[in-house]
């Protein structure tokens, strides 16, 4: 049994479609990574999964549960966490205090201590900037920081909307060696990125989606070497 199947999601905004019978599986333990233009409905399939977006029709299973119209909180409480795009973070607010609101339904503070401390270890950058405000952080800072506050609620699938997004390319690879390290310690990753090379590179398996569709789908190593693929429906 899949981690997460999506069946015949579709989603629409003021009665336009904006996806339409999507269908997808993540296994546990996997790298998956959804590619596609901008304006294909990649954003708006994490937020129905993430239970921020109402579907029109379809299902969305996690661990074979069909979680379609429960609440946003309640789905982090049953193991999927967002790192959303553009961050989200309160940019006045110090690190550890971002950091915390990512674990705010749990009361232990010895549990909540151990967490942060698991993020502080693998971003050492953010216990140094600790005290410091979220808004005065790099945009690598910043995304290291959006994710470890979505790692705070210890889910079991993370969703990451575009994590390379408004970062330097010398802090690229480093957010994406933290993605491998996450995965490695046994959380499986649902990945939306513009930058197909190393969304592929990251990936076991992608996912195409065009026009609020899937169209395409298999090993990432197939479709990063298929000039068709690039050119059909990633528009390189």
């Amino acid at each position: 049994m899949p981690l997460l199947e999506v069946r015949n999601l579709s989603v629409a905004y003021d009665g336009a479609p904006a996806l339409t019978g999507v269908s997808l599986e993540v296994e546990e333990g996997e790298i998956v990574s959804l590619v596609g233009a901008n304006g294909a409905g990649k954003t708006t399939l994490l937020a129905a999964i993430a239970g921020l977006k109402p579907a029109s029709a379809g299902s969305v299973l996690f661990e074979g549960r069909d979680v379609i119209g429960l609440p946003a909180h309640r789905l982090v409480q049953l193991g999927i966490g967002l790192v959303p795009e553009g961050r989200r973070l309160f940019p006045r607010q110090a690190v550890w205090r971002n950091l915390m609101l990512g674990a705010y339904r749990q009361r232990d503070r010895d549990w909540r201590q151990l967490q942060i401390d698991s993020v502080f270890q693998m971003f050492p950058v953010l216990r140094e900037r600790r005290d410091q405000a979220a808004g005065t952080l790099s945009g690598g800072e910043q995304q290291m920081l959006a994710i470890g506050r979505a790692l705070m609620s210890k889910p079991r699938l993370l969703l990451l909307d575009e994590p390379s997004l408004g970062i330097a390319p010398l802090l690229v690879d480093r957010i994406f060696n933290s993605l491998r390290e996450i995965n490695q310690r046994g959380l499986t990753l649902l990945l939306v990125e513009q930058r197909l090379k190393q969304a592929l590179a990251l990936a076991a398996r992608a996912y195409v989606l065009q026009t609020g569709r899937i169209v395409l789908s298999g090993p990432s190593a197939e479709m990063a070497e298929s000039e068709e693929v690039r050119r059909a429906y990633l528009g390189l």
